[in-house]
């Protein structure tokens, strides 16, 4: 799980002349196949493709990883590029003890991997 922290206002204090955080949020995220899944439904494609994701679909996606689902509409506003390069990188993140050794005269897979593949995977 991430958690990641939100400024949502600032204020300035006189005494020590510089802005402070007066309110912020912690957003709650996980990478899972659950919000795999609901995101693949949602677009219709595949997300663990190598097909770059525009912001829309990137924000969407942050959403289907939430699981503060009260929060206010406004904190996705308050999101901020140091946000989301958080967020890949938690995305990108091995988080596995697995490991595979990497054989350079393997063929490469060419599979389009989605929420449903590893479904069946799991039952088979």
């Amino acid at each position: 799980m991430l958690k990641i922290r939100i400024v949502m206002e600032e204020g300035f204090d006189e005494n020590k002349q510089e802005f402070v955080e007066t309110e912020f949020v912690i957003v709650e995220l996980e990478h899972s196949l659950a919000s795999l899944s609901m995101w693949e439904s949602v677009w219709e494609t595949p997300f663990l493709s190598k097909d770059e994701k525009n912001t829309e679909k990137t924000i969407s996606y942050v959403r289907m990883m939430i699981l503060n689902k009260d929060l206010d509409e406004f904190v996705f506003k308050k999101l901020m590029a140091e946000h989301l390069s958080e967020i890949n990188r938690y995305i990108e993140a091995k988080m596995t003890a697995t490991w595979f050794k990497d054989n350079p005269n393997a063929p490469k897979n060419r599979e389009v991997i989605t929420a449903e593949i590893i479904y069946y995977w799991m039952i088979s």
